[in-house]
């Protein structure tokens, strides 16, 4: 992450169980087609992608949908979706804890990554959508991304260091658009 200039950065998408470990779903990086675009589980709900202009986040059969193909630049599947329209998707499972990380958007053009503590699925959903759980950033879609073991955070800035503690095998790396670092007020009081 340091040498692409990120300030802070999670693990991103799920794994195949081939001796390789390669990407679940569609992976590209720098223009370059790591992995295919995959339907088959909730695991690849949906495509985060990066045109060079806008990042975007849909359902993954939302974009197979669309009619002319998309230049990405980089691009990422994940699942389940935890949040849509402000709320938390319906369905998720409540029984198996772990920890978790996600890539969320408050829909108008400003992108959060998190990681949790050990929770399930559908308690990090309701969690997202509690009022002011994320400062004055609210949450209108978020994505849940690889967790569990594969849960890893890294943040570095003048202001904040929080090294890894593993690596991984592909991440979501943020990289500021004006070099100034601007941090939610309940977040520069929380640490």
């Amino acid at each position: 992450m340091r040498a692409h200039g990120c300030i802070a950065g999670v693990n991103a998408g799920f794994f195949s169980a081939d001796s390789a470990g390669s990407p679940l779903g569609l992976c590209i990086s720098n223009g370059v087609r790591i992995s295919n675009l995959a339907s088959s589980s909730f695991a690849v709900a949906g495509v985060l992608y990066d045109t060079g202009k806008e990042i975007i986040l849909e359902r993954t059969k939302t974009y197979m949908q669309r009619k002319s193909p998309i230049n990405m630049k980089n691009a990422i599947q994940g699942g389940p979706f935890l949040v849509e329209n402000g709320r938390p998707v319906a369905g998720l499972h409540d029984d198996r804890k772990a920890l978790r990380t996600f890539v969320a958007t408050d829909g108008r053009g400003h992108w959060c990554l998190g990681s949790s503590s050990p929770l399930s699925l559908k308690e990090l959903a309701q969690w997202l959508c509690e009022p002011n759980c994320t400062g004055r950033f609210q949450i209108q879609t978020a994505l849940n991304l690889d967790g569990g073991s594969s849960s890893a955070y890294w943040v570095q800035t003048p202001h904040r260091n929080y090294p890894s503690i593993k690596q991984v095998r592909n991440y979501i790396g943020l990289i500021p658009r004006t070099g100034q670092i601007t941090l939610p007020a309940s977040e520069k009081s929380a640490r």
